[in-house]
């Protein structure tokens, strides 16, 4: 019986430090997409580096949204 609590309550501890990982590494991509997108978007011409910002938002659009469920579940966490 204490045998399986133990192995509960270790295997969700490490899913709950795996869900940040993870979190925190998908905050990090967006930020990076979204500083490429911006430098893409700046170079002047028709060049084959300016066409690829529009492209980039296809990557950006999943992430904030995962950024939002992040952001709402951080507020849930803090006012309930």
């Amino acid at each position: 019986m204490i045998t399986t609590i133990t192995t509960t309550t270790t295997t969700t501890v490490v899913i709950l430090q795996q869900v940040a990982m993870f979190a925190a590494l998908g905050v990090v991509v967006l930020i990076a997409s979204l500083v490429t997108k911006e430098l893409l978007s700046s170079t002047e011409g028709k060049t084959r580096v300016s066409s690829m910002a529009p492209r980039l938002k296809m990557a950006i659009l999943p992430l904030l949204f995962a950024f939002a469920v992040i952001l709402a579940m951080k507020i849930w966490e803090i006012l309930y």
